[in-house]
């Protein structure tokens, strides 16, 4: 029996995902074939095209997906491209700056995820004090890098450590202020897990003081796998 579109174009993106996971993802980009990339980004490129070409009305749930997973992995492979070149064009210092902007990024990460929009009367000082720690030592080897070798990328990378770093110090005067202003009772929530579902007091914003939720990362950090292809 023929494959259907929806099949083709499934497998298609599966292969495309499979060779990207199997020679970029987890490699130093310092050794990549940007040939090689390039290729595949035609071919991904070429899915999205094909789905392009059927009515919008007559695709159906499962080609808007492939088409939708087409789209991402091309923003992904066309960004890691750019990586790619531009490690190759810096030498081994991208690699050890990268390294150092993923962890960055982490920790954005992590203070997005316990502090970003939360009520600062419930939150973790000792935790925000880590963070605050982390990203001094990252953007002191930052700057060892970048005495190495500057460049544009570097020196904006660097200071988005600097811009979030002073934004969490901020953030820690705020939280001993808003702490000392709550009960015992809420003081202790910060041990307990964040929900979803905000309580009667939390949803009084008016009321609550959150912790600002600007949050902005490194452009050398390693980018993610590829997403999984549609049809997997």
């Amino acid at each position: 029996m023929a494959e259907s579109v929806v099949e083709s174009l499934g497998r298609e993106l599966q292969e495309v995902d499979r060779e990207y996971s199997n020679d970029f993802a987890g490699h130093s980009r310092l050794t990549r074939d940007v040939a090689q990339l390039d290729r595949m980004i035609k071919r991904v490129d070429s899915v999205v095209k094909r789905v392009d070409q059927v009515p919008a009305a007559a695709r159906g749930a499962e080609l808007a997906r492939i088409r939708d997973a087409a789209a991402q992995s091309l923003v992904l492979y066309q960004n890691e491209r750019t990586a790619i070149v531009r490690a190759q064009d810096s030498g081994p210092s991208f690699e050890q700056f990268s390294m150092e902007a993923t962890n960055a990024n982490v920790t954005f990460a992590r203070y997005a995820r316990h502090f970003a929009g939360k009520d600062r009367s419930t939150r973790d000082l000792a935790l925000l004090g880590e963070l605050v720690e982390d990203l001094k030592q990252i953007d002191k080897r930052m700057t060892a890098l970048l005495q190495e070798r500057k460049t544009a990328d570097f020196e904006r990378d660097r200071q988005i450590v600097r811009e979030n770093l002073a934004q969490y110090q901020k953030e820690i005067d705020l939280v001993e202020k808003a702490q000392k202003g709550s009960n015992p009772r809420r003081r202790r929530a910060f041990s307990r897990p964040s929900r979803t579902t905000s309580s009667p007091s939390t949803r009084r914003t008016s009321r609550v003081k959150r912790a600002s939720r600007v949050v902005r990362r490194c452009s050398c950090a390693s980018l993610p796998r590829s997403r999984r292809s549609a049809s997997a």
